[in-house]
């Protein structure tokens, strides 16, 4: 920063004070202080002169001739000093007061200040120098006024140290008083009225002081500013503070949104959670309960089973027993008989019937065991079951939803899928390929392509214009992953066509245009747009008119007369309608037509701007592409009218020294023969004579004997379907040359011819001469 350069003024000699006399009287700022009269005479003038201190006596020269001390910018005040002469303080020019700076300088600091520094530093917003505040000095008698315009005189830190250090030199005393010029500082702070205005603005304080507070009291060695830049400068800093504010009051906003929808994802996903284990516990009771059940209904089934067996055998063995005690009780009886003969009589048959009864093999065994089969329990089935309660089920197969208009792009494809509320889902993996016959290689396999996404939905880019692709996709989490889903077809759309604009063909009532698809594959429809423009100027109709459903090209669309309107085309598909095509501008004023390249003879040249022939006889372009439809013994060429009846008018700009034949011919015309030389063809004819040029009105090889004695430079071409005629005009005299009249089954087509080598020029887009009216 720049320093301030002052002119040295009088030095200000201090009185010694006594630093034990409390009753020293204080002084007011800009008071002088009283110098004993023995130290007063040390300080002579030589030596204060030698010292670099300028002394004008003002006292000795007349009123009219003092010396001019204040400058008109820096209006001071003086410095009292009480007991001596006043003598005048010198001010550089440069020192120039903070009110007359101009406003328009002040520049805001940039860098740390711009974002969040420290805004009260204000080193920068005076450019070249230190802010002054002392330079705001007002007369000395205003000191005691309470208005805030109120400073005192212009003086600075660097003067105050030069005039301290100068009264140090000279007055050794003045070393003593330094305790005594701070306390007066401090009790002169204290002092200070609550009603004073402050003028100026403390930066190291950071508080508003009055401007003479920094030339007396404590805040001399500190930074200030001005109260309005400080102002602004804390405004700016609050300003700067509210918008980081709400800057983060907004991202707050947005991360509790954020947590209120992972508080809402969580809730659904653990009530999820909650209905699956519940519907998992469920089963795994009711296959419990189910093998308890079946398990108890064999174990009764197998109870029974037993104890019929064991009844049985119980019922067996008791007749047995029965029998066996029926035979003890007959053999003991027979045994007891005393009776021999009755004795031997029965005992043969008692005997015969024990031995056949102790002759059965009686082994008797127990039909069942005690104890029950052992069923085994199906574990397996029972730990998949609980397994399966800690974990989430596998998702189910996701859906596809079909393509929607507005989905895709030329380029870029959005799918999405939908997928059953109660499946829990981790990631999707989204495939697709190409299908053939999008622009792939007979024999090519499109590869398929395999994207990791979170969402339900996916946009994919960098695919071919008007292609279709197949998508699926499948849902993976911690269990497992889904069965694909089926299997849907996306088309991207088309890309924006191209207007051929050397192709274009109008009249006053319609307007014939042709494009080029601008993707591989052609477009199902076409849809042409056209609006009115005003007519120099950028003003065009809201109203744009659409004609869809095009599936052929070029195409013919009927206008008003006499305006201007643009037209853009769009491709339609299955995916969706293009961007527009670059606009063509067309103007229904006169005739415009367009010469048909495909029939040009190989010898014929098409300029630029699509109406322009030049014929070289030495120069055959082999190297196009041999067309059916070319001219081959003539170098001619067929022009396009717009396909309406009416009137059509153009002309052709022609040289004296040029051989041509300029007319009309059929679109079938034998392509081997000349114009005019057939009955398909209407010509003008021009050649040259070894003693004059000739022209000619051909039809069917011949023609009327006409004289033209001023030979045309531009030919005008009136085709009128209405009348039946075709007429030929000097468009530069005016002047009727010849007129065909002929009843024109079919629409016919312009046709243009040279003999020589040369240059035809096509004029078009004419409005209808008046002197074609003319007979």
């Amino acid at each position: 920063m720049m320093e301030e350069q002052l002119l040295p003024v009088d030095p200000v000699i201090p009185e010694e004070a006594d630093p034990e006399d409390p009753q020293t009287p204080e002084k007011a700022p800009g008071e002088g202080i009283l110098v004993p009269q023995g130290e007063r005479e040390l300080s002579d003038e030589g030596q204060l002169e030698a010292a670099g201190f300028q002394f004008d006596h003002s006292d000795l020269c007349e009123p009219g001739q003092r010396p001019q001390i204040f400058t008109e910018k820096a209006a001071a005040s003086q410095v009292q000093r009480s007991g001596g002469r006043d003598p005048g303080v010198n001010i550089h020019p440069e020192s120039l007061p903070i009110s007359a700076l101009d406003h328009a300088d002040l520049q805001f600091p940039k860098g740390e200040f711009a974002t969040g520094g420290n805004l009260m530093d204000f080193s920068n917003f005076l450019p070249g120098k230190q802010f002054d505040p002392f330079q705001q000095i007002v007369d000395g008698s205003e000191t005691t006024s309470q208005s805030s315009d109120r400073l005192l005189s212009p003086i600075s830190d660097r003067m105050e140290q030069e005039s301290e250090s100068a009264q140090t030199a000279h007055h050794p005393t003045a070393l003593t008083m330094e305790p005594s010029r701070e306390t007066e500082s401090e009790l002169d702070s204290q002092e200070i009225s609550q009603d004073t205005i402050p003028d100026v603005y403390c930066q190291s304080c950071q508080i508003p002081i009055p401007a003479f507070e920094k030339l007396f009291g404590s805040h001399r060695h500190h930074r200030v500013a001005p109260l309005p830049l400080a102002a602004e400068a804390a405004k700016l800093e609050c300003r700067n503070n509210v918008n980081k504010l709400e800057q983060q009051l907004i991202q707050m906003e947005t991360f509790v949104n954020h947590l209120e929808e992972i508080f809402v994802t969580v809730e659904e996903n653990i009530g999820k959670q909650e209905h699956y284990l519940e519907v998992q516990y469920d089963d795994l009771m009711q296959f419990l309960v189910q093998g308890y059940e079946d398990r108890s209904q064999e174990l009764e089934e197998e109870k029974k089973l037993k104890l019929e067996k064991l009844y049985g055998e119980l019922m067996s063995c008791g007749q047995r027993i029965d029998l066996y005690k029926e035979l003890l009780e007959t053999t003991q009886r027979l045994f007891n008989t005393e009776d021999k003969q009755t004795f031997l009589k029965n005992g043969q048959t008692t005997l015969a019937r024990l031995e056949e009864f102790l002759q059965l093999d009686f082994n008797p065994e127990v039909p069942t065991t005690t104890e029950f089969e052992k069923f085994p329990t199906d574990m397996p089935e029972v730990q998949r079951l609980i397994d399966s309660i800690s974990s989430i089920p596998v998702p189910s197969a996701p859906l596809m939803c079909p393509q929607t208009p507005g989905t895709a792009t030329a380029n870029s494809m959005r799918v999405r899928w939908s997928l059953s509320a109660d499946d829990t889902v981790e990631h999707y993996q989204l495939y697709y390929r190409q299908l053939p016959g999008g622009g792939t290689q007979q024999g090519e396999a499109p590869a398929d392509t395999s994207l990791k996404v979170k969402e339900m939905y996916h946009t994919i880019r960098n695919l071919k214009p008007n292609t279709v692709y197949e998508f699926w996709v499948t849902a993976t989490n911690s269990t497992g992953t889904s069965a694909q889903s089926e299997r849907v077809k996306h088309t991207t759309v088309p890309l924006a066509p191209t207007i051929n604009r050397r192709a274009v063909a109008s009249c006053q009532d319609a307007a014939l245009i042709e494009w080029e698809s601008g993707s591989q594959n052609p477009a199902c429809s076409y849809t042409v747009e056209f609006c009115q423009v005003c007519n120099g100027c950028d003003w065009r109709e809201s109203l744009t008119e659409s004609l869809t459903g095009i599936t052929s090209c070029p195409t013919l669309i009927e206008l008003e007369a006499n305006e201007n309107y643009l037209f853009y085309v769009r491709a339609l598909n299955e995916g969706g309608c293009s961007e527009r095509s670059s606009p063509i501008n067309i103007r229904t004023t006169g005739c415009q037509l367009y010469l048909m390249e495909k029939t040009a003879h190989l010898a014929l040249s098409i300029l630029e701007d699509g109406l322009t022939i030049v014929y070289n006889e030495d120069d055959v372009h082999i190297d196009r592409p041999a067309y059916d439809n070319r001219f081959t013994s003539c170098a001619a060429v067929l022009g396009q009218l717009a396909p309406v009846q009416g009137k059509h008018y153009w002309e052709v700009e022609v040289s004296e020294h040029l051989e041509y034949r300029i007319g009309v011919a059929s679109p079938n015309t034998p392509r081997d023969s000349y114009p005019g030389s057939n009955i398909t063809s209407w010509c003008m004819r021009h050649t040259f004579t070894p003693s004059r040029s000739k022209f000619e009105f051909l039809h069917n090889g011949t023609s009327p004997d006409v004289r033209i004695t001023v030979p045309p430079k531009r030919i005008g071409i009136l085709l009128d379907y209405d009348t039946g005629k075709i007429s030929f005009f000097n468009a530069d005299i005016p002047q009727n040359l010849f007129t065909f009249s002929q009843q024109f089954q079919n629409l016919i087509n312009p046709c243009f011819a040279l003999e020589s080598s040369g240059i035809l020029k096509i004029c078009h887009g004419i409005p209808i001469p008046e002197f074609t009216k003319l007979p």
